[in-house]
């Protein structure tokens, strides 16, 4: 898939020089850009995870913009590789705490599967369209806390305009 960057070891790796999603989301998304470029974000991942590829690390920090527009899905230094031997150990937490499920806050790694990466692709679809992280806390232990325990807001409360079917696919995630 053109969205998907290099999952292996000895592939080559193209250069990208482009924005990342994070300073998008900075400046704020029409919701039509919103959807195009999560739908491509959300094929890489797709593809990532037919090559039995587990990226446990989206964030928007990790999507960036080639310099034609393309949305690129980069750095699967966290990724794991199924039927792999994992080189973390149980316990330890792997990503970026705003963007982990439930299951990587617990730290059973050896648990995670491709829904952790729809789960980040959820989160990250709610950020783009609110502006707002739906689990926030005063520090990372809040945040981790926030994320076990708190229920995400309705996407419609924070931004009423946004389709029904489209707050209903974040909820699923």
């Amino acid at each position: 898939h053109p969205a998907l960057m290099d999952i292996a070891t000895g592939w080559a790796m193209e250069l990208i020089e482009g924005r990342t999603l994070s300073a998008l989301l900075a400046e704020g998304l029409e919701l039509s850009a919103v959807g195009r470029i999560l739908r491509q974000v959300a094929l890489a991942c797709h593809a990532a995870h037919r090559a039995g590829v587990v990226h446990r690390d989206l964030k928007p920090a990790n999507v960036l913009f080639d310099h034609a527009g393309v949305p690129k899905l980069v750095d699967f230094g966290l990724a794991r590789v199924n039927d792999a031997q994992t080189l973390t150990k149980t316990g330890a937490l792997l990503g970026t705490p705003a963007y982990m499920a439930p299951e990587q806050v617990k730290g059973d790694n050896r648990a995670l599967d491709e829904r952790v990466d729809v789960h980040a692709l959820g989160l990250i679809l709610f950020e783009a369209l609110t502006g707002a992280r739906p689990f926030a806390g005063e520090s990372q232990i809040g945040l981790l806390r926030a994320i076990l325990q708190d229920e995400a807001p309705l996407l419609r409360t924070l931004r009423p305009e946004v389709p029904l079917d489209l707050e209903r696919i974040v909820e699923r995630a």
